[in-house]
This record gives C-alpha cells, sequence and structure tokens, in this order.
C-alpha cells in the first residue's frame, strides 16, 4: 500500500507552476586523518523559462530596430567592407575608407 500512496502523493504535489530548477554545488577540503573541514555549500534557484512565444514588440522598439538596420546600411555602403583569413586564420576586415573600423560612416 504504501509503494502506491507514495509515489501518488508525489505525483500530486508537483505542478508546472511550481515546477524549478537550481544547480547545487558543494566544495569540501580536507586531510585524510582529520576528516573534511571548510566545506562551503552553494545552490542557486534558477527562474523558470518563460515560453512566451505571442511577444510583439512595441511601435518605439520596432522604430529602433528599424534605425539600427538603416545605420547598419548606411555604414556597410561607404564602408564597403571586405573580410578575408590571414596566415593564422584570424579573419581580417579591410575597408575603403579610414575610420570605419571605429564605426565611422560618413
Amino acid at each position: 500500500m504504501k509503494k502506491i500512496l507514495i509515489p501518488a502523493l508525489l505525483a500530486l504535489s508537483v505542478s508546472p507552476v511550481q515546477a524549478r530548477s537550481w544547480v547545487d554545488r558543494s566544495v569540501c577540503q580536507g586531510s585524510r586523518f582529520y576528516g573534511y573541514s571548510r566545506c562551503t555549500y552553494t545552490h542557486t534557484e534558477l527562474p523558470p523559462a518563460s515560453r512566451d512565444v505571442s511577444f510583439t514588440p512595441s511601435p518605439a522598439a520596432r522604430q529602433e530596430e528599424e534605425a539600427r538596420d538603416a545605420e547598419a546600411a548606411k555604414w556597410e555602403a561607404y564602408c564597403k567592407p571586405v573580410y578575408r583569413h590571414d596566415e593564422y586564420g584570424i579573419r581580417r576586415a579591410s575597408y575603403a575608407h579610414a575610420g570605419c573600423e571605429f564605426g565611422r560612416s560618413e
């Protein structure tokens, strides 16, 4: 009877609203002669992940995004970046005008 009752109670007590995740970490320093000492325990509770897929940005946020896109297009047209890999495999950029590496667009 107890074997059936305990899992049933656990299943009823857990709900999606209460579901949370956490990270536990313990670090202990000690010796083999005197046992453990100076133990530290860290418990970090993570907030529940929100899965709101119906998010629509505000008109102000849309205007800001459009302004950023326009500024990026203006910089791209002025600086004309060309990307090449150097002898170490690192991607390097060269520009049509001086100052473009600092964000200059005019």
